[in-house]
């Protein structure tokens, strides 16, 4: 790839509980009922609050304290504030539901970059089937915080487990801000922004009424083109793939925009009913996508039905794009790309 606290507020612990069933449409008549082929449910709520106001002060505390193989649906609710811890969810802890206050209160922030393998520099990783998320910004502040550092690869959030989903969460970074790394993910009215690469990985993924931010490159010497996505699917038998629909593609400063670029012979993208600004604010180039000189035999970059000034085409200067059927379109975009099994649905 290219290389380029708010203090903690008090929430009583009963009010967090009352928060978390809510918003969850859980209560003890519903529990007791309700089936799952995956996680079984139960009101189990664990509560962080920096203050001490909670069960645990850290939120890898919380999550240590789940047994593993554990099969029942449990939130962990986390009370307004900015963590700054590192936090880890391994694969033997599924069925967690992590579940901040409104993401504009509620972050797990870290400060790490690298030139190497960006999965270190993770503030957050989830490698755990069957995981929630909702209103959490996850952030990596490296170049960011600190003006004049080498751009380096720096993750806020790396997304390894199966049958994951995101309501309403932030990603921020600069490069590699959300590694979509591998199984099925959902996100639905997620804000994402960074420079390079800020979307990665191998993930079989649909953003749905999501905000894609650019960000300006931060070199100060040479104009380096933002990009948007690198998806890395391996091969023709994979089914993997980044969907982009019914949402909105903005920017800062008006960065020159790649809408993705192949680390791989068989990277998928697809863009459909988007808003791309219409009010100037990112400039999408010509070429639009960068097959990185591997062809475009195996890539399935595309786009239809896009809005705004950013969505018209030169079709003489796009040469990665594919002009897909009714029926591909179809395949790609509905729910079923993700959701064969119906997982969502039996998810909180």
């Amino acid at each position: 790839m290219v290389l380029f606290y708010r203090e903690t507020v008090q929430l009583p612990l009963v009010l967090a509980f009352i928060f978390a069933c809510y918003c969850f449409g859980v209560d003890s008549r519903a529990v007791k009922g309700q089936k799952n082929a995956d996680c079984g449910f139960q009101v189990n709520t664990i509560v962080v609050d920096g203050y001490g106001q909670g069960n645990y002060m850290k939120i890898q505390e919380a999550v240590d304290s789940i047994p593993p193989g554990n099969s029942q649906w449990i939130i962990i609710q986390l009370n307004p504030g900015t963590y700054k811890e590192k936090v880890n969810i391994t694969s033997d802890k599924p069925c967690i539901v992590l579940q901040g206050y409104d993401r504009y209160n509620t972050s797990i922030e870290w400060n790490e970059g690298t030139m190497d393998d960006p999965f270190y520099t993770a503030g957050f990783t989830s490698n755990a089937e069957n995981f929630v998320a909702k209103n959490i910004t996850f952030k990596n502040t490296y170049n960011l915080e600190v003006q004049g550092l080498p751009i380096a690869k720096a993750v806020a959030a790396a997304i390894i487990g199966d049958k994951s989903s995101f309501y309403d969460c932030s990603f921020i970074g600069v490069q590699d801000t959300l590694a979509d790394q591998s199984g099925r993910h959902y996100f639905r009215n997620c804000h994402i922004e960074g420079a390079m690469d800020f979307i990665f990985g191998n993930g079989q993924s649909i953003y749905e009424d999501c905000e894609i931010l650019v960000q300006p490159y931060p070199d100060p010497v040479n104009v380096v083109k933002s990009v948007i996505t690198a998806q890395e699917r391996d091969n023709e038998e994979q089914t993997t793939g980044f969907v982009f629909k019914s949402g909105k593609l903005n920017g800062v400063q008006n960065p020159p925009t790649l809408l993705g670029r192949a680390l791989t012979i068989f990277s998928t993208v697809l863009f459909t009913n988007m808003n791309f600004s219409s009010d100037g604010l990112v400039n999408i180039t010509s070429e639009r996508w960068d097959n990185m000189g591997l062809g475009v035999t195996g890539i399935v970059y595309a786009e239809a039905n896009n809005t705004g000034s950013g969505a018209d085409i030169r079709s003489d200067a796009v040469t990665s794009e594919k002009n897909l059927s009714a029926e591909q379109w179809n395949y790609y975009t509905d729910i079923s790309f993700i959701d064969q099994d119906q997982w969502l649905g039996r998810q909180p």
